[in-house]
């Protein structure tokens, strides 16, 4: 019924694509997004995930920013040595970036100024109806070009705000292409302030060369009264190499798919993902890892903490392709249960059409480990410390390869800090002393 709404279906009534480069593409997303209707749990792959409250929520796109942008900035995880592009509820705010001094040859920019030829190119609309609604919607984003044989060194920080006094609905854009033989590292970040809500619909489609190295990771902080959809896509060339981690702390309904089509042989792609969830939240990740060429190696850990009565969802595919011989996959799942109206949902898949491969696939749903606890408390540490280190170490695991080093301090102070606060995870369900 959730497709039939009115509500979210205004967003297509009476609308006309803008004046500017992407004005086919734009129409024919509209078009393919009547056609899909907003998806639902009778579709396999929403069956654990309804969208109602989104539905239900009235939304503008033309809220008017509110707050201090600065003392925003200033509660998310940055480097102090970086390039920063900020965009207020989908629209760039020259005023609180930093993209002035980039290499030369090197493309930072502003999708809305930039107009690059290859958006819409990766990131597919025909089967989602997410993405044709940002592909139709959108008004601005980022653009990352590094030309071949180009190491950037310098970290690039995408952030993107959504405020308003009103629910804002925000469609937010990012395209990255790492030519061959060249490096980059980007680093995404979406907040809504703590107290708003905001929908914030992203996509990320990225293109990486023969031989390059591209390191991405995805940050959700902020309010947990947020709504949070969001597509990556992209494309590993023959030898490249493509690193993700994809960090989940705020939101309401939070839905990631983090997709990578290995296009070349030998090479190599990894999906690392963290969330942490109390309250009611609902954290929905989807991840597809298609090895279309041989000799492919392809990682991925995904890691749930889930307290009262939030619930985590895990879907993982690894396709393997008939001409993907040689493919070494490895994927694994684990979920942190730390109340007894938590849950998770796990559901590893293989599709393997090639007969030469090594994949393995796992997932655990667990409580914390009562032997390790008992330790901890034979060398004078309370309970709930000993429940506090246990959880932050079971968490921060992910964080172990984050690419930028000055940011994973900041984020496993932000995780230690949540995980001892008074109210916060975890909650002290062991009464004893």
């Amino acid at each position: 019924m959730l497709e039939t709404q009115e509500k979210p279906i205004k967003f297509a009534e009476g609308w006309s694509a803008p004046a500017d480069t992407y004005r086919e593409l734009r129409e024919s997303a509209m078009s393919k997004f009547r056609e899909l209707g907003l998806p639902h749990t009778k579709l396999e792959d929403w069956r654990s995930t309804s969208i109602r409250d989104i539905v239900e929520t009235d939304f503008s796109d033309e809220e008017p920013m509110i707050g201090d942008i600065g003392a925003i900035l200033e509660t998310i995880p940055l480097a102090e040595n970086a390039v920063l592009a900020v965009f207020i509820n989908g629209r760039f705010s020259a005023r609180h970036s930093k993209i002035d001094e980039i290499a030369s040859g090197v493309t930072i920019a502003p999708i809305a100024s930039a107009q690059p030829d290859r958006l819409g190119s990766v990131a597919s609309f025909e089967k989602d109806a997410f993405t044709a609604l940002n592909t139709a919607r959108f008004s601005d984003g980022l653009y990352v070009h590094v030309p071949r044989e180009t190491a950037f060194s310098k970290p690039i920080f995408a952030v993107f705000i959504g405020t308003g006094e009103k629910p804002v609905v925000v469609h937010q854009r990012v395209l990255a292409i790492i030519e061959e033989s060249a490096e980059a590292t980007l680093i995404e970040t979406h907040v809504v302030p703590n107290g708003q809500r905001a929908f914030i619909n992203s996509v990320t489609e990225c293109i990486v060369g023969s031989s390059a190295k591209f390191d991405h990771a995805k940050l959700q902080i902020g309010s947990t009264d947020a709504f949070h959809i969001t597509h990556f896509q992209a494309e590993a060339g023959e030898q490249s190499r493509i690193h993700q981690t994809n960090v989940t702390l705020g939101g309401s309904i939070v839905r990631n798919d983090s997709r990578a089509v290995l296009n070349g042989e030998f090479a190599e792609v990894t999906l690392n993902g963290l969330y942490v969830a109390t309250g009611t939240q609902h954290i929905d990740n989807h991840t597809t890892l298609d090895h279309a060429k041989a000799n492919c190696p392809s990682f991925e850990l995904y890691k749930g903490v889930l307290d009262d009565k939030a619930t985590g969802v895990f879907r993982g595919r690894i396709i393997v392709r008939q001409d993907a011989q040689k493919t070494d996959s490895k994927q694994s799942n684990m979920n942190l249960i730390l109340s007894d109206d938590a849950t998770a949902f796990s559901k590893p898949q293989l599709e393997i059409f090639a007969d030469d491969v090594k994949c393995t696939h796992g997932a655990t749903i667990g409580k914390i480990d009562e032997e390790a606890l008992f330790y901890l408390r034979s060398r004078g540490i309370p309970v709930q410390s000993g429940r506090h280190l246990l959880t932050y170490a079971f968490a921060s695991d992910v964080l172990a390869d984050f690419p930028v080093e000055e940011v994973k301090e900041k984020l496993e102070a932000l995780l230690f800090a949540r995980f001892t606060s008074e109210g916060e995870l975890p909650n002290n369900h062991d009464k004893r002393a």
